[in-house]
């Protein structure tokens, strides 16, 4: 059975965040399970936490050019004007919960490869209707890489993740459902149209295209990871209970005494600092 470390790598090490407020523990994998379970580190403030998590949250739904139209129409209309037109983060409850873990799913995967560049896309920048969750894959982010013979190659992490207050074996069904073995990216297109936008990546986008992601899965090169995000009975909930079909995937288990008034606290601290544009 592959590791943790050999699907999605090793868990980072202070001073990233993850390492920083978060015990991690590596239980060992058996045929239905390869688990990873976060906990909480209850000695630490949560201030910093909550300012790293805010800052993503906005890197997350505003990309960098509308982050400069912000701060010029502060400038010239007031931040309240502008902002009740053109808000990205939602208001609604259930989405603030879902998108923070979403964002912090994909945070995660990005430090644990801290030494690769993953391209990704920030969908959250292009929903239409930003109370409402965003279809498509919850974290799409590709390698890329050399294969045995020194040609271009990738490798592709895609995960689900879940936010509960309370975890129960619905989520965990569900999670198990939509990450099992025959699971394919169904937001690929979408990333390789976001990449083509920029000229950066465009090469990037162009290299994707000649990819089949049937191939990439018969070499091995498609990991799977999911988050569920919950109280602090978390990670033994997910030892007891969660089974999948699927070897290439990691489960990660985030226990936290309270993690709806951390995603809460996220998303107001991200409004204070888009109501004060030019400190970002």
């Amino acid at each position: 059975m592959p590791s943790q470390a050999d699907l999605i790598g090793e868990h980072p090490i202070a001073p990233n965040i993850f390492d920083t407020y978060f015990s991690c523990t590596d239980h060992a994998p058996t045929a239905t399970q390869c688990h990873r379970s976060l906990v909480e580190k209850t000695d630490l403030d949560d201030n910093a936490l909550i300012d790293w998590l805010a800052h993503k949250i906005i890197d997350h739904h505003y990309d960098p050019d509308k982050l400069e139209r912000l701060k010029r129409a502060y400038e010239r209309v007031g931040f309240p004007l502008y902002a009740a037109q053109h808000r990205q983060l939602p208001e609604a409850d259930r989405t603030k919960k879902g998108n923070g873990t979403e964002v912090m799913l994909i945070e995660y995967i990005d430090s644990c490869q801290a030494d690769r560049n993953l391209f990704k896309a920030y969908k959250f920048r292009y929903n239409p209707n930003v109370d409402q969750s965003m279809k498509g894959d919850d974290s799409l982010m590709i390698d890329l890489i050399k294969d045995d013979q020194g040609n271009d190659d990738l490798r592709i992490f895609l995960g689900e993740a879940k936010f509960r207050s309370v975890p129960d074996r619905a989520v965990l069904t569900e999670l198990s459902s939509s990450l099992g073995k025959d699971k394919l990216p169904i937001s690929y297109s979408f990333l390789v149209d976001v990449l083509f936008k920029d000229p950066a990546t465009e090469a990037v986008g162009r290299l994707l295209e000649n990819f089949l992601m049937t191939e990439i899965k018969t070499k091995g090169n498609l990991r799977y990871a999911g988050l569920l995000l919950s109280n602090s009975r978390t990670p033994e909930f997910v030892t007891t209970n969660f089974s999948c079909d699927n070897p290439a995937l990691v489960f990660i288990s985030a226990g936290i005494e309270a993690p709806a008034d951390l995603i809460n606290a996220a998303f107001q601290k991200a409004k204070d600092l888009l109501a004060k544009p030019d400190e970002l």
